[in-house]
């Protein structure tokens, strides 16, 4: 593993390499009518690459990113093993307005299939989300979110959908 970063001025970022090595690997798979079965993988080798990069602006933004790429074989086969996103991208922009703080992210996963040969798949999924904060004095804040804006239809594993557009709003009050 070896990871290397910087800072600038109102600017930071990092990438970093991995390789991990696994034993008695037992995957878990849905070849397809909610039927899921155990894999013995055995030996396994995980890589990928990430990195990051965040930024302040003299406005009061601040910009995130974050990606990963990465990749799981079967040291056995030499086959790709499924179930994981082999990419994922996150971004996050944050903007100050007077007491009020605003953030509109989005993130992106790419599709797996669950098991080789397998034609059960997660498709690619890119969700947004916004939420907004203000003070209320010195002891209360009023926030709201907007999670999955757009009410795409989503799932983490086949059949079990993510939740439509969700709205959470509330009021936190500080006692000291």
């Amino acid at each position: 593993t070896w990871f290397a970063g910087e800072r600038w001025a109102g600017v930071q970022g990092h990438v970093a390499y991995y390789q991990t090595y696994m034993s008695d690997l037992i995957q878990w798979a849905n070849p397809g009518g909610f039927q899921f079965k155990s894999l013995n993988v055995g030996q396994a080798q995980m890589k990928g690459i990430e990195g990051s990069l965040a930024t302040h602006t003299g406005w009061g933004t601040r910009l995130d990113w974050q990606g990963a790429m990465r990749s799981a074989i079967d040291s056995g086969t030499g086959l790709a093993l499924p179930g994981r996103p082999d990419v994922e991208q996150r971004v996050k922009i944050e903007q100050a307005v007077g007491v009020c703080l605003v953030n509109l992210s989005y993130v992106y996963e790419s599709g797996t299939a669950f098991a080789s040969g397998s034609s059960t798949a997660i498709l690619d999924r890119s969700i947004w989300n916004a939420s907004a904060q203000a003070a209320l004095g010195d002891r209360a804040q009023v926030y709201g979110n907007v999670s999955n804006v757009f009410d795409a239809s989503q799932q983490d594993m086949f059949g079990f959908p993510l939740p439509g557009r969700t709205f959470l709003f509330g009021l936190k009050i500080t006692y000291e």
